[in-house]
């Protein structure tokens, strides 16, 4: 599934949650998407962009942690472990692409607004870095028009700077 990096929401104002709450307090139902309130959409949206980008790094040979839980629904509790894995993962990932702006919450417990664009913002620099790296990622099959590597001269190549992609018989490296 490919996400979307201008759908992450980093821009909440206090004014978003005091128009949340006071739609809560006057028990109005809306489908509006309300920024000020954090629920399983938001959970959703965050988890699937996280998971985006890691099955997306491990698939190039990096080696992270596991994914996120992204099926939320609005009758799921949210774990104290839940959290913490998005945080674990998020740090993983910024091993990989450490060129961010703000730096990751050190946990998602008391959830504010803040936090919430936080780990948003954070996501939305680490598209920005995975765009930049993958523009320079070489295909060398289609890189070097007319010259292929044999598959049994893989081994001879060394090194961890390289990948087997398997049908394309390509080697893929990383700068």
């Amino acid at each position: 599934m490919g996400i979307n990096k201008f759908d992450l929401i980093f821009d909440r104002r206090q004014a978003d949650v005091d128009h949340a709450l006071r739609l809560k307090y006057e028990s109005v139902y809306t489908d509006e998407n309300l920024r000020g309130a954090y629920n399983s959409s938001d959970r959703i949206r965050v988890a699937s962009a996280v998971n985006f980008l890691s099955d997306t790094l491990r698939n190039n040979g990096y080696q992270l942690i596991g994914n996120v839980k992204s099926d939320w629904k609005e009758s799921d509790i949210v774990k104290a472990g839940d959290n913490a894995k998005l945080i674990a993962l998020l740090r993983d990932i910024n091993r990989v692409l450490p060129q961010i702006s703000l730096e990751i919450p050190d946990n998602l417990d008391y959830l504010s607004w803040r936090k919430a664009n936080a780990v948003e913002h954070v996501l939305f620099d680490m598209f920005e870095n995975y765009d930049r790296l993958a523009d320079v990622w070489l295909w060398c099959g289609e890189g070097y028009a007319g010259y292929a590597l044999e598959e049994h001269k893989l081994d001879t190549i060394g090194g961890s700077n390289y990948r087997f992609t398997g049908g394309r018989r390509s080697v893929r490296f990383f700068y």
